[in-house]
């Protein structure tokens, strides 16, 4: 399914996020301050949860504030963020298996 350029910014952001505290809860990466691992899992946690403060169903506004965390998040952690991916492209082998490619 191809994704407008915003919501494929998003969709990445999600990954990128879930892959760096799965890293860390495998003890693969653990160069990260403990604040951003709280600040990332509270906002992954908001948007999985159905229970918003603006419900999901409601169209266009229902989705308003998981993006609205996630920019929040993403402005407080950008920089832990992109270190992460900067490891993560250094350890990733050919042949090897990505981090989250099997995001369960």
């Amino acid at each position: 399914m191809q994704k407008s350029g915003t919501l494929r910014k998003y969709f990445n952001v999600v990954k990128s996020m879930y892959g760096l505290v799965k890293a860390y809860w495998k003890g693969e990466y653990r160069e990260i301050p403990w604040f951003t691992i709280a600040a990332i899992v509270t906002a992954l946690l908001y948007v999985f949860n159905p229970l918003d403060v603006l419900p999901d169903v409601i169209p266009f506004l229902g989705l308003t504030d998981d993006a609205l965390i996630l920019a929040v998040c993403l402005k407080l952690v950008q920089q832990d963020l992109d270190d992460y991916e900067a490891w993560r492209a250094e350890n990733d082998s050919p042949g090897s298996e990505h981090p989250d490619s099997n995001i369960e």
